[in-house]
């Protein structure tokens, strides 16, 4: 997951500014989509402050169609979006009009990815709503996705290869790119991983070996992607490594 830090990089307004809050005080995550067919952080700032009157933009994320993610303002502003709701939900706004279009498969799954890593971070975010779920906007199409089937895959990741089930990944309690149980163990991209511990990855196509700051660790080729098992990418980076069987979630730690 990329994530492209705009805070204080956005149009505001003159004299408005957002209230703060506790991150405690946020309980859900609230899923929204631009209803604009393109569009983009800066944009959708121009429109809140300039037609709107807002303080500045009213997401806190903005996820673009080639699944790059925007922060926009910090975790304790309170955004406008759901009206009364702002004070306990976060905005992710997705850029779409998905009444005639339906998010990009990298979108989607950036998503999930960032409530993984939002809700890694701030526990008391439990709930995933879209927009047309707070009080007062049961009639907002918006976001027009099923979020009963979002739920459902932040819950249960899917599987990016048919014979093995899915596990989710948290590189330094950051979401990266779904993994693998093969064997009981857990695997996981082999770029996606290591670049997010800040490691030189390689991968020897004659001989199969994947290797992490220069050290091998044992990886398989799995529908044209290398993926290395976890642990060895802990071992090899001297950090630890960690399993929720309930969440199906592998973790590693790294310096």
């Amino acid at each position: 997951m990329k994530i492209v830090d705009l805070r204080g990089k956005l149009p505001v307004h003159k004299t408005k500014r957002y209230a703060q809050r506790l991150l405690s005080a946020i309980r859900s995550l609230a899923i929204h989509h631009s209803l604009t067919l393109t569009g983009s952080a800066e944009a959708f700032a121009r429109y809140h402050v300039t037609t709107n009157n807002w303080a500045g933009i009213g997401y806190t994320y903005v996820i673009g169609q080639d699944g790059t993610v925007y922060q926009c303002m910090d975790w304790t502003q309170v955004g406008a979006h759901v009206g009364n709701s702002n004070k306990h939900a976060l905005g992710i706004c997705l850029v779409g009009d998905f009444r005639t279009q339906k998010p990009t498969a990298a979108q989607y799954q950036a998503a999930i990815n960032l409530v993984w890593y939002l809700q890694s971070r701030i526990p008391s975010a439990k709930d995933i709503k879209g927009h047309s779920e707070y009080p007062g906007y049961a009639s907002k199409a918006c976001p027009v996705i099923d979020m009963a089937k979002f739920r459902a895959d932040v819950a249960a990741p899917v599987a990016v290869a048919p014979q093995y089930p899915a596990a989710r990944v948290l590189v330094n309690a950051k979401a990266v790119a779904n993994g693998l149980l093969i064997d009981n163990r857990a695997f996981a991209p082999l770029r996606a991983a290591g670049e997010a511990a800040g490691a030189v990855v390689g991968w020897d196509n004659k001989t199969k070996t994947a290797s992490i700051n220069g050290k091998p660790v044992y990886g398989q080729l799995i529908d044209g992607v290398s993926y290395v098992a976890l642990r060895a990418v802990a071992d090899a980076l001297g950090g630890t490594a960690s399993w929720d069987g309930s969440s199906k979630t592998a973790s590693i730690k790294v310096a």
